[in-house]
């Protein structure tokens, strides 16, 4: 069932990853299990955009099913964002839970902005070398 759910994440069909998303959020899916999907679509490389804005525009829903969880709610946070690169996505973070009661998951969205800066830093500082080193 496990591997199952986390194979609908592995895709390059876009429709395909949003119709991944979409069905965690329905009953055929436990809600424990649920992030399995979600962690599948994060680390496509076709998926990482769409899990933040599965996740800003569902956000209601899921406070309202994971909120009580601090682990649940503060995964979905990590998967949602944290691929991110450039001061930009830190900010766009930042600003998206600003209004949000974060109160039970509030050190995973700072761990994720901290964890955007740390990947820009990285990718500034050492983007010429890893490219160099790959060709």
């Amino acid at each position: 069932r496990l591997a199952a759910l986390s194979a609908l994440g592995q895709t390059s069909d876009p429709e395909l990853l949003d119709d991944a998303l979409a069905f965690t959020l329905t009953d055929d899916v436990r809600r424990q299990d649920s992030h399995i999907i979600v962690v599948a679509v994060s680390g496509n490389p076709h998926g990482g955009e769409k899990v933040w804005a599965w996740f800003k525009n569902n956000y209601d829903t899921l406070f309202s099913r994971y909120s009580v969880s601090t682990r649940h709610m503060g995964n979905l946070v990590e998967y949602s964002a944290k691929h991110f690169i450039g001061a930009d996505r830190a900010e766009e973070v930042e600003q998206f839970f600003a209004d949000k009661a974060i109160a039970t998951y509030s050190r995973s969205v700072e761990q994720t902005i901290e964890t955007i800066r740390a990947n820009t830093k990285w990718f500034e500082t050492d983007r010429e070398d890893v490219k160099q080193w790959l060709a």
